[in-house]
């Protein structure tokens, strides 16, 4: 359900902004029509090192396996607070099959997370994917639609991406579940974002809160009613913002509310 959920949404957004195939085109709840291969990959950028694991579409299914011909839009993807990016490497994967490069940094997961520092990460890690389409040698040299840049992710790495995106004028559109709050506030972040956003959250979903190194967040799990790009969006888009219905918060103008212990 997660997997198939973020997949609609990295899709509805592509329609948006032309970042590939509208969701409505195909099912999306079953791989596409890509073999998946992945990687491990330690990444340096931007003034930040971390490791990485990078699903991709392939020419053969596998670690390590050749990228399949063509370019491909990349995806940054945030890890939940205590969550192993080896919880997502389904939903990656789903992602990948569907013509995704999709990257998830391994730092920030300790029980203090510099907030701040994972939104740094996930824009570091496009600032790579984006060097390594002209970096001979590279598995993407030639591989990347550099145009083409996403941020997603789930809780704290969702509450992260928007934080990212506020800072990464390269960055083409959001999609993202269940996002946190954030300390320095993503919902505030939200106001100043550009793109196309949408995040999806359930109704039962209780507040969140994302723990980070520069003191107790005051938080929300960044809860919904209403889903759009935020006004400026065409800025970013040949076609007007576009509304859509379901669990899904606004930007700007996310909502918080008191938050209970736990992530």
């Amino acid at each position: 359900m997660l997997r198939r959920a973020i997949l609609v949404l990295a899709l509805f957004t592509a329609a948006v902004t032309g970042f590939g195939t509208p969701a409505s085109a195909a099912d999306t709840s079953v791989p596409g029509s890509y073999a998946v291969g992945y990687v491990d990959a330690s990444v340096s950028a931007s003034g930040r090192s971390f490791s990485a694991r990078i699903y991709y579409p392939a020419a053969t299914a596998g670690q390590n396996a050749a990228v399949a011909a063509g370019r491909f839009p990349a995806i940054a993807f945030g890890h939940g607070f205590l969550q192993g990016v080896s919880k997502y490497y389904g939903t990656m994967s789903h992602l990948a099959s569907w013509g995704f490069i999709v990257a998830a940094p391994t730092s920030q997961g300790g029980l203090a997370p510099s907030h701040s520092g994972f939104a740094d990460d996930l824009n570091a890690q496009l600032t790579w994917l984006v060097a390594q389409d002209t970096t001979a040698g590279s598995r993407f040299n030639a591989h990347v639609t550099t145009g083409k840049l996403g941020l997603s992710g789930h809780s704290m790495g969702g509450g992260a991406s928007v934080l990212a995106a506020s800072r990464n004028p390269a960055v083409t559109t959001v999609a993202n579940l269940a996002a946190a709050e954030t300390n320095p506030s993503a919902a505030t972040a939200a106001a100043s974002v550009r793109v196309p956003m949408m995040l999806v959250a359930g109704r039962r979903t209780g507040p969140r809160r994302s723990r980070a190194t520069s003191g107790p967040s005051t938080t929300a799990s960044l809860r919904p009613s209403s889903c759009a790009p935020s006004a400026a969006a065409s800025t970013a888009a040949s076609s007007s913002p576009r509304r859509c219905s379901a669990t899904a918060a606004r930007s700007p103008g996310l909502r918080s509310s008191p938050s209970p212990a736990g992530c």
